[in-house]
């Protein structure tokens, strides 16, 4: 029940849809001001992205994940991606050491103005 928070959690991973933030997030946040709350904000407890749904490849995906969450920084409150093989599966690595390019575009994100460090 959401009652009073101020921010609902979600987790959300690339996927076979290849949906973006914007669709997905923007289903929730739909369902979140048809019942009352429009002003609660998102929080991604986990996100990833994955070379093995092909194209857009993981690194292009996030980027594009990420330039959502700045420009909708009114919807999104949190956002943090798993750097862990413990749910990977043949072929779906979620890790950020999949290729340069992955790592690259998330230091990209986490050097950004938008983002904050807890101690």
């Amino acid at each position: 029940m959401l009652g009073s928070s101020a921010f609902l959690g979600v987790d959300l991973y690339q996927n076979a849809s290849l949906a973006g933030y914007a669709e997905r997030v923007g289903s929730i946040k739909a369902f979140l001001v048809g019942r009352g709350f429009a002003d609660t904000m998102i929080g991604l407890g986990e996100t990833g992205s994955t070379d093995y749904y092909g194209s857009p490849g993981a690194a292009s995906w996030w980027k594009a994940q990420w330039r959502w969450c700045q420009n909708n920084a009114d919807t999104i409150c949190a956002v943090s991606y798993f750097n862990s093989s413990r749910n990977s599966r043949d072929g779906v690595y979620w890790p950020l050491n999949e290729r340069a390019g992955k790592t690259a575009a998330y230091r990209d994100a986490v050097t950004s103005a938008q983002t904050t460090f807890l101690a």
